[in-house]
C-alpha cells in the first residue's frame, strides 16, 4: 500500500521530499523509496497545520512515522520514522491525534493507556496538563492528565477514540466498567458540551456513554470543526446524535430529526439509522446509510456532496472532504483544498 498526498505543502506536511504545494496526486516518501515501507500498512494518520503522523503496523508490531514540522526540533520534507523511546514512550502504540498546533500519541501500558502531548504552545489547554503543568524537559512534552473521570479508580482506562479539532480535543475512555466522553481545550463556543468555560486546561468528563450491564458496549464516532463537536454513539440499529458549539454558519442545522435542545449551543436525537459524522471548519458532513448530509457553510463549494452516494469512508479538512469508496478509489474531492 502506497500513500498519496497533494496540497499546501509549505512545511514538507505532506512527506513528498520538498516543500513545494502540488495541486495532484503525489505518492509519499521516507526519502529512498515510496511510504509507507514494504509490508508496513498506515493504520491511523493525523495532521496539525505543519506537521503529519502516520501510524504503522507490521504484523504486531506498530512504528510511529512523522514529516514537516511535527513538534519542535522535528522537521522532515519526507516520512521518518521516530524513535519513540527518546520522547519517553515505551508501551504499544494505539493512537494519533492533533489539533492546529499540537499533536498526540498514546500509548497502552499495563496501568491505563497514556496521551502525549506534543507542542510548544498551551493558550488554548492543548496539552491537556492543567492551568500550571510542570516544568519538565523538553518543554513541549507532556503527559495529559486523564484522571477525570467520576469513577476514575475502575480502570484500568483505555483510550478508545481521540479526535482533535482546530484548538479542541475529544476523546472515548473505556473500562469494563463504563465508558466516558472526556474533553479538553478552547470551549468558548460550546463546542465540549456541558462545560461553561473558555478554556478547559484539562481533560473533564463529558459524558458517560455507557455503563457495564445487560447491553454491550455501543461504537462511538468523532468529529471536530474549529468551533463545534458531533458525537455519535450507535447500538442496536438506532444512533444517538450529539451536537455542540458554534451554529453561526448552520453547521448544526439538521432537519428531520427530533432534537432535544440543552441550552442554546447543545442538542441530541436518536435515530434509527447508522451516523458517521465529519467535520470541516464550519461545516458538518453526515453518512448516514450510504448517503451524505451536508450543512454548514459553502463559500468553497463544502456542502457540495450533500445527497452523494457514499459506501466507503468520508473524512474531512479544513475546508475539504474526501469520499473513499469500497475498492478505496477516492471518489470526489468538494471544497476548497
Amino acid at each position: 500500500m502506497d500513500l498519496y498526498a497533494c496540497g499546501s505543502n509549505s512545511e514538507g506536511q505532506l512527506g513528498i521530499g520538498h516543500t513545494q504545494d502540488v495541486g495532484a496526486w503525489t505518492r509519499c516518501t521516507d526519502g529512498e523509496r515510496a511510504f509507507p515501507p514494504h509490508g508496513w500498512m498506515v493504520v491511523e494518520i493525523a495532521s496539525s497545520a505543519t506537521g503529519t503522523l502516520a501510524l504503522c503496523e507490521r504484523g504486531g508490531d506498530r512504528e510511529l512515522w512523522t514529516c514537516g514540522r511535527a513538534w519542535p526540533g522535528r522537521d522532515t520534507s519526507a516520512f521518518a520514522r521516530v524513535d519513540t523511546l527518546e520522547l519517553g514512550i515505551t508501551g504499544r502504540l494505539v493512537h494519533v491525534a492533533a489539533v492546529w498546533d499540537c499533536v498526540y500519541v498514546v500509548e497502552r501500558v499495563s496501568e491505563g493507556d497514556q496521551i502525549w502531548a506534543l507542542g510548544a504552545s498551551n493558550a488554548f489547554g492543548q496539552w491537556g496538563t492543567g492551568p500550571s503543568p510542570a516544568q519538565r524537559a523538553p518543554a513541549w512534552r507532556h503527559r495529559v492528565d486523564v484522571r477525570c473521570m467520576p469513577d476514575a479508580d475502575a480502570g484500568p482506562w483505555r483510550v478508545h477514540a481521540i479526535a482533535g479539532g482546530v484548538r479542541h480535543v475529544l476523546a472515548v475512555l473505556t473500562s469494563a466498567h463504563a465508558h466516558w466522553l472526556v474533553g479538553w481545550g478552547h470551549a468558548r463556543h460550546g463546542q465540549l458540551g456541558p462545560l461553561d468555560a473558555r478554556v478547559v486546561h484539562a481533560p473533564q468528563a463529558l459524558l458517560c456513554l455507557w455503563r457495564a450491564g445487560a447491553h454491550a458496549p455501543p461504537t462511538h464516532a468523532l468529529a471536530l470543526g474549529m468551533a463545534h463537536s458531533v458525537v455519535t454513539v450507535q447500538q442496536h440499529g438506532a444512533t444517538r446524535v450529539y451536537l455542540w458549539g458554534s451554529n453561526k454558519h448552520g453547521q448544526l442545522d439538521m432537519p428531520g430529526w427530533a432534537w432535544d435542545e440543552c441550552g442554546s449551543t447543545a442538542q441530541h436525537a436518536t435515530v434509527p439509522q447508522t451516523v458517521v459524522p465529519a467535520c470541516m471548519w464550519r461545516t458538518t458532513l453526515l453518512h448516514v446509510e450510504g448517503r451524505v448530509q451536508a450543512h454548514g457553510a459553502d463559500l468553497h463549494a463544502q456542502t457540495r456532496a450533500d445527497g452523494w452516494t457514499c459506501h466507503g469512508t468520508l473524512c474531512a479538512g479544513s475546508e475539504h472532504a474526501l469520499l473513499l469508496d469500497v475498492q478505496g478509489a477516492a471518489m470526489g474531492q468538494v471544497g476548497s483544498g
